[in-house]
């Protein structure tokens, strides 16, 4: 068994190539594992309230770091930041 949360999991999710797990929690993070010797990779937090739900991208088996995606693309017609 492993243990690392200190609240309820909500949802485990096997990695598309079932290599990695990810365990959602009422401790406000999500945790991800590799399944090869049950070892731990890293915790994402930062959540405000408990996690019920994670998942994976198809993509692969990593998540980035919510502040490392880029900023989504200005709308059309929009104006810049700073300008009214």
């Amino acid at each position: 068994m492993i243990k690392a949360h200190t609240g309820g999991v909500r949802c485990v999710a096997f990695s598309p190539d079932s290599t990695s797990l990810l365990s959602a929690s009422d401790d406000k993070t999500i945790k991800m594992w590799s399944i090869a010797g049950h070892k731990f990779k890293q915790t994402l937090s930062g959540h405000s309230n408990w996690v019920r739900a994670a998942r994976f991208s198809p993509a692969g088996p990593r998540l980035p770091p919510p502040f490392l995606l880029p900023p989504p693309p200005p709308t059309p017609g929009a104006p810049l930041a700073g300008q009214v």
